[in-house]
């Protein structure tokens, strides 16, 4: 293998590491059980998630007063903030969760889906 096909080979590499890196951060509405699955142990903490997340407080305060589940609201919120909201990604997700002082489920996601150590 010459020289140059080597180097070729290994900038393609590069790119598609960095290209699967970035897009497994990407949040989408396809990953709303992905999601809800490492927050269902913060369910009771919907509301203020969501508040965190930039979630409208007209849109919370309609889940919280139509339905009675949390777990419903905690899925009604997320679903609101993957399709509308900013900052869709695992490490914004992860600091949310910091500030209403979650560190096990921070330190999870940094783990599990940011690559953090």
């Amino acid at each position: 293998m010459s020289i140059s096909l080597l180097i070729i080979v290994l900038l393609v590499y590069a790119l598609c590491i960095e290209y699967t890196k970035d897009s497994c951060n990407q949040l989408s509405e396809s990953s709303l059980d992905l999601v809800y699955d490492y927050l269902s142990k913060a369910s009771s903490d919907w509301y203020e998630i969501g508040i965190c997340l930039g979630v409208p407080i007209g849109s919370l305060k309609a889940y919280k007063k139509d339905v009675d589940d949390v777990d419903t609201c905690l899925r009604k919120m997320l679903m609101e903030w993957l399709h509308e909201g900013h900052n869709r990604t695992w490490h914004f997700l992860a600091e949310v969760l910091s500030k209403i002082v979650r560190p096990d489920l921070e330190k999870r996601i940094r783990t599990e889906r940011c690559g953090d150590v």
